[in-house]
């Protein structure tokens, strides 16, 4: 059996600091994984956030259904200003239409990367994080 990693206190609160930056058009949570800066291809502390599943839970055919809602907006100054030091902004859009938001600068003394997902992670992605 293996060892859970420790998450460093300043990983949880950044991360919960920039889900709470992100408007969905019903309830949904944030999802987030971390990678110490000696354990990625960067260097660099990393954290990943996504949107979680959201269950349909209505009378009718789609009833159990999980369903990834997109986020009505995202404060990307607000969540600059979660930084305490933002070297730089990127939004990407890939040719299928996904949304990645990427931050890097620096929270509570550490370089950080934070890679922002408005849609859900794929399977590929999922394997890689674990």
């Amino acid at each position: 059996m293996s060892e859970e990693k420790q998450i460093p206190d300043w990983v949880k609160t950044l991360s919960e600091a920039l889900a709470h930056t992100i408007n969905f058009p019903a309830t949904n949570t944030v999802g987030w994984f971390y990678e110490p800066a000696d354990e990625n291809e960067w260097g660099v502390h990393t954290i990943t956030l996504y949107p979680e599943p959201v269950e349909i839970q209505e009378a009718g055919p789609k009833d159990g259904e999980l369903v990834f809602p997109k986020p009505n907006r995202v404060d990307i100054l607000k969540a600059q200003k979660q930084f305490d030091e933002v070297d730089s902004v990127i939004v990407e859009f890939d040719p299928e239409g996904e949304t990645t938001i990427s931050f890097e600068g620096a929270y509570q003394g550490q370089a950080v990367i934070v890679l922002l997902y408005l849609q859900p992670v794929s399977d590929d992605q999922e394997d890689e994080m674990e």
